[in-house]
């Protein structure tokens, strides 16, 4: 009875967690102490499952890098403590899963539905060009005439870019770039065939699931986040031809491709004046040869301190040094950090540090024999290149060790099943 009771607490903690990654930071701070609390009370409950992961060292290395470079400046505890969190929720999520305390279908489902939710707010952002006043939910003020505002230009107008409750809209794309991923999770666990109709439960599978797909990629689509497009269509591709490479549901992998050719195809039909302006680029573009400064203000942080400038004070080194104003980015709002994870994580904590992470995530990513959570992670980690959010935002730290959680217990939960 309090087993069973304690394992219900649990899932109910993990749910309240999952669905605050993207709302406010004061909502997502209390359901992930709640999870954590419910971790420990369970612990007891949970038996140990051998072996730990793979390059503990270098995750230890990474972490005591953070906790050093608080001394190189300002010091960030709260962002350090929520970070440690955010860990501690990756290593609970490894435990839950490797010894089958929750299914990996119940975390998939959940992030489907936040995704779903997520969606529909930013679809309703686009559509009425203006905030829903979800504020108490982390939702932004927002309208195109507002600075500061993401948005995309067509026609010479300028439209709103959905946000939905999270801080920007490439990060709303990162997150539902996980949820699209997990509803893909559940379409190839559907039964396999090839039937147009076989049953009524067949048929409202396929319109349950291909609709999350669906309303999902919409939610992508009005980002506008050109790097969510292609990492979308790009991980996409490679997980259908990965599937049907190694024969994994070779039906349903051949009917999702044929689903996302019918989306993609319904998607240019209806808003092709809306992605064609988007989906030119130049590399002297503003926003692009903004990234490749923000880069080379990077190295500079690197080249002259190699041991970082403490976490969370890249902004700050980069201004006081005149790094924004040698590269040309005088204006307030160009003062933004590194598009670029990795770069920014080394500026911050030290060259030793981002490779201990790299290095932790390398002895473990990549011994995962199939699955969907390693393409989350390596969806995310392809959208570190262009943007910053997986290092200093809440919402990018916890989707990154959320799928890094994943990708560990559903990796040792296969092993185990294989001894």
């Amino acid at each position: 009875m309090w087993q069973k009771l304690l394992s219900n607490f649990l899932k109910v903690s993990l749910i309240g967690f999952l669905l605050s990654i993207p709302l406010a930071q004061r909502i997502s701070d209390v359901f992930l102490i709640l999870f954590l609390i419910t971790v420990i009370f369970t612990k007891r409950q949970i038996p140990q499952v051998g072996r730990s992961p793979k390059g503990l060292i270098f995750l230890a290395i990474f972490v005591v890098a953070i906790g050093a470079s608080l001394f190189y400046g300002p010091a960030h505890i709260a962002v350090f403590i929520r970070f440690l969190m955010a860990i501690l929720a990756a290593t609970a999520i490894y435990k839950a899963l490797s010894v089958e305390a929750v299914k990996p279908s119940f975390i998939m489902a959940i992030l489907v539905i936040a995704a779903i939710f997520q969606t529909i707010i930013g679809v309703g952002q686009f559509m009425l060009q203006s905030d829903l006043g979800l504020s108490f939910l982390g939702e932004s003020s927002l309208s195109p005439t507002l600075a500061g505002v993401a948005k995309v230009d067509i026609d010479g107008g300028k439209f709103l870019r959905a946000y939905g409750t999270l801080p920007h809209p490439n990060v709303l794309a990162g997150f539902l770039i996980v949820g699209l991923l997990a509803a893909y999770f559940f379409w190839l666990r559907r039964a396999s065939e090839w039937k147009i109709f076989s049953s009524f439960r067949n048929l409202l599978s396929d319109l349950f699931f291909g609709s999350a797909i669906f309303i999902i990629l919409l939610g992508i689509l009005f980002s506008f986040s050109r790097s969510a497009w292609l990492i979308t269509l790009a991980i996409s591709i490679i997980f259908i031809f990965y599937s049907l490479f190694f024969r994994i549901r070779v039906i349903q992998s051949t009917r999702l491709l044929i689903l996302l050719i019918a989306i993609l195809g319904i998607f240019f039909w209806q808003f092709k004046d809306y992605i064609l302006p988007r989906a030119t680029f130049s590399l002297e573009e503003s926003a692009i040869a903004a990234r490749f400064d923000y880069n080379r203000i990077g190295w500079d942080l690197i080249k002259n301190h190699p041991l970082g400038v403490g976490l969370g004070n890249q902004v700050f080194y980069s201004e006081s040094a005149g790094l924004y104003q040698k590269y040309g980015l005088n204006q307030p709002w160009e003062k933004q950090p590194i598009h670029n994870f990795y770069i920014l994580m080394a500026a911050e904590i030290s060259i030793f540090g981002a490779a201990a992470f790299l290095l932790f995530l390398a002895r473990n990513m990549f011994s995962y024999k199939g699955g969907i959570a390693s393409f989350m992670l390596g969806a995310l980690l392809i959208f570190g290149f262009t943007d910053h959010f997986l290092w200093d935002l809440q919402p990018g730290w916890l989707m990154l060790w959320l799928t890094i959680g994943l990708v560990l217990g559903l990796n040792k939960a296969s092993s185990l099943a294989q001894n």
